[in-house]
Order: structure tokens, then C-alpha cells, then sequence
């Protein structure tokens, strides 16, 4: 599940950031955003998550559930790009995900033993 839910925010952030930065920006907020990622989930988060365990056992959990209401509160404030919304053909995300895992899971190759 951990490798879904970071693949997802990967693809997700990645994808984001032309619309926040113009193309003459992108190649080093590319790498900025990249070296960010890096630095912490294998640096900063584990220091900073052992020192949070250590002042309480609930302290870690808080600080993300805040970090992620941070986060959604940062993203409601980003400005709609124009043609996003329902496809031409008139299906959402959503469907179009569906479709996607019920593609891999009737194909031989991917689908659960």
C-alpha cells in the first residue's frame, strides 16, 4: 500500500508543477523538488520522526496528520488550470481509473494469484 500511495504523490507532484512554474523555471524546480523528496524521507524524516517519538509515542502521528491538512489547505489554493475537468469524451478521473484497474486485474500477466 506504501508503494501505491508514493507512486501516486510522485506522479501527482510531478505533474503539478508546470502549472506552478513557467517552463523557463521548470528544469530546476525539477531538481529542487526532486532533492527535497530525497532529503526527507531518507535524512531529515527519520531524525526528526525519532526525536518527535521521543518527546511522546503520538507526537510523529500528529504532525503528519497536520502536515497532510497543511497540505490540502496549500493545494486548495492552487488556481484551476483551464481544460482540466471531465475528458472530451465525457468520463472523469475517477472512471478512467476504474477502468485502468479492472484492465490490470482482468489481464493474465497482472492480475492476483
Amino acid at each position: 500500500m506504501l508503494g501505491i500511495g508514493e507512486t501516486l504523490f510522485t506522479t501527482a507532484s510531478q505533474g503539478l508543477l508546470p502549472a506552478l512554474v513557467h517552463a523557463d523555471h521548470l528544469p530546476r524546480a525539477n531538481g529542487r523538488l526532486f532533492t527535497l523528496q530525497m532529503l526527507g524521507t531518507n535524512f531529515l524524516g527519520p531524525i526528526l520522526g525519532s526525536w518527535l517519538f521521543g518527546i511522546g509515542r503520538a507526537v510523529p502521528f500528529l504532525c503528519d496528520a497536520a502536515s497532510f491538512v497543511l497540505g490540502a489547505a496549500l493545494l486548495a489554493t492552487v488556481p484551476k488550470r483551464p481544460g482540466t475537468g471531465p475528458t472530451p469524451d465525457g468520463t472523469s478521473m475517477l472512471t478512467e481509473i476504474k477502468q485502468g484497474v479492472a484492465w490490470v486485474g482482468g489481464t493474465r500477466c497482472c492480475a492476483p494469484s
